[in-house]
């Protein structure tokens, strides 16, 4: 007996939602409050003060 083949589309998709499964929620720890002026990379726009960086979100 010969076992069922699956498409390749679907071992690939099940493969990327079994990934994206285990990484879970992010959930932002700087808010944008833009109370200086419209620059993004302004310190006091963000609270708290301080641009977000790849370790400080």
């Amino acid at each position: 007996m010969v076992p069922p083949r699956f498409p390749r589309s679907f071992s690939l998709l099940t493969v990327l939602a079994a990934c994206l499964w285990q990484v879970g929620p992010v959930s932002a720890q700087s808010t944008w409050d833009g109370q200086t002026d419209a620059n993004w990379s302004t310190a006091t726009n963000w609270n708290p003060d301080g641009e977000p960086t790849l370790t400080r979100r």
